[in-house]
């Protein structure tokens, strides 16, 4: 009986001592335990362990020549909204965003697809070397590519048309010989005489075309008003006639508007010392004088936006006098609106008196 009950108490020593042991060692178990599963982790990672998943990975790969992630799907969809435009609506509006899917996934087959489509969305805007040059980049990725046989066929077409439209120099003067020997063997061909002219405009030889289209109007009055001679040479009331070179005709553009504004920006600038929000908004550029006459009083009106037609404030710029071809830089803050995002533009005027 002694015995048992000596067993007994043994018994319950131990069973005190281990759940005193389990109750005093719970935190160091769990931290150790803890810190063995961050341990798998860690090493899962490091290991590209490929047994821990949290979710499917997305279907995306990395651009062959750079390293962006290139979602295939997003991609094709870009291509798809520009095929829909350069089909239906707007051609125009489709190449910002083929270009930039090209400059967002190059080396890959959106890419090289879009090039296929940015050629066909200046075909439709009449870009014609720009249309040929994206055809011939498809081509050269993907000679034997879906397009392929098509950007082949565009490409020559593109070609005669450019050959006919825009002949080589030596091709014009070979022209201009012929036609100068088939104008002189008949004087009084009117078709013949304009053929000619027409040749030596093209050529850059506007004397000689002017000197042509002269003589033709004094065979033939009724060609005076013929639009073509009316768009390269001008009568004066003295019978004298001014050749109307691309020279000729930019310097009256710049008498008839003598003062533009050139290389504007406008900014945000000026952070709030306690809210960090942007509180002035500023416009900068410069004003020409591209005449050749002196202009006094100059102005330049700057005028700041909200959407559509709302004004949200206006300021004028003194420049004083700008002589022949001078300019001089202007700038200007504002900060007289609730709003900073408010701001959608700005307009600059330049005001003289002569």
């Amino acid at each position: 009986m002694p015995h048992r009950g000596m067993n007994r108490r043994k018994g319950d020593s131990v069973t005190m001592e281990r759940s005193n042991n389990s109750t005093q060692g719970t935190g160091s178990f769990w931290a150790r335990k803890a810190h063995h599963l961050a341990a798998i982790f860690v090493a899962a990672a490091i290991g590209g362990c490929s047994t821990i998943h949290a979710t499917k990975p997305s279907p995306v790969m990395p651009s062959k020549e750079t390293n962006r992630v290139y979602n295939s799907h997003a991609a094709g969809q870009e291509i798809e909204e520009a095929r829909i435009l350069i089909e239906t609506s707007d051609p125009s509006a489709a190449i910002p965003r083929l270009l930039n899917t090209i400059q967002k996934h190059p080396g890959t087959e959106a890419a090289i697809e879009a090039r296929y489509w940015l050629g066909m969305a200046y075909y439709k805007i009449g870009s014609y070397r720009d249309a040929a040059g994206m055809f011939g980049e498809y081509l050269r990725q993907r000679p034997q590519g879906a397009h392929a046989a098509e950007c082949a066929e565009r490409i020559a077409r593109l070609t005669e048309e450019s050959n006919a439209k825009y002949p080589t120099v030596a091709e014009l003067d070979k022209q201009i010989e012929k036609a100068s020997e088939e104008a002189s063997a008949k004087p009084d061909d009117l078709p013949a005489q304009m053929q000619l002219a027409d040749l030596l405009w093209r050529r850059g030889d506007y004397a000689k075309a002017g000197a042509v289209y002269a003589n033709l109007v004094a065979k033939h009055p009724e060609c005076a008003n013929d639009a073509a001679i009316k768009g390269r040479i001008e009568f004066g009331a003295d019978g004298k006639y001014t050749v109307l070179t691309p020279v000729e005709i930019q310097r009256r553009q710049a008498e008839a508007d003598p003062l533009v504004v050139i290389n504007t920006s406008g900014f945000k600038s000026g952070r709030d010392l306690f809210t960090r929000e942007q509180r002035f908004y500023s416009v900068s550029g410069q004003i020409l004088n591209r005449s050749a006459h002196p202009l006094n009083g100059v102005q330049v009106i700057i005028t700041l936006y909200a959407f559509g037609t709302a004004v949200l404030d206006t300021t004028t710029v003194n420049i004083g006098q700008l002589r022949p071809g001078e300019s001089r830089p202007f700038s200007v803050k504002f900060s007289n609106f609730d709003n900073i995002e408010n701001v959608n533009r700005f307009e600059c005027i330049g005001t003289f008196q002569r």
